[in-house]
């Protein structure tokens, strides 16, 4: 990670970004109405959103993260705010593919 410079770095956010954004979109006509978002430690669903809000909280989430990432790094994205926004990306398509299978 540390051989990563900044230029890759953006690069691999803004890639990463549009990745989400194209998946989300694919998904969009498929997913249910309702999103589960909130689970209680019985695994019963304790809060719902509807597609549109949460698809737009995940993209919203993920760009403002890797926007703060690019222009508050003078020299080098932190690798550990680097990962995060790496695996908030994924973990955004998982969670969000996940209502397609979850009623």
């Amino acid at each position: 990670m540390e051989k990563i410079n900044r230029k890759t770095q953006i690069i691999i956010l803004i890639s990463l970004f549009v990745l989400l954004v194209v998946v989300l979109a694919v998904l969009y006509p498929f997913l249910p109405a309702q999103i589960p978002m909130q689970y209680s430690f019985t695994g019963s669903v304790n809060r719902y959103a509807d597609k549109l809000v949460a698809v737009l909280t995940a993209v919203g989430m993920n760009g403002a993260l890797s926007l703060y990432n690019i222009f508050t790094s003078q020299d080098k994205i932190p690798p550990k705010n680097f990962i995060v926004s790496i695996l908030l990306t994924f973990i955004s398509i998982i969670a969000i593919s996940a209502s397609l299978f979850i009623q």
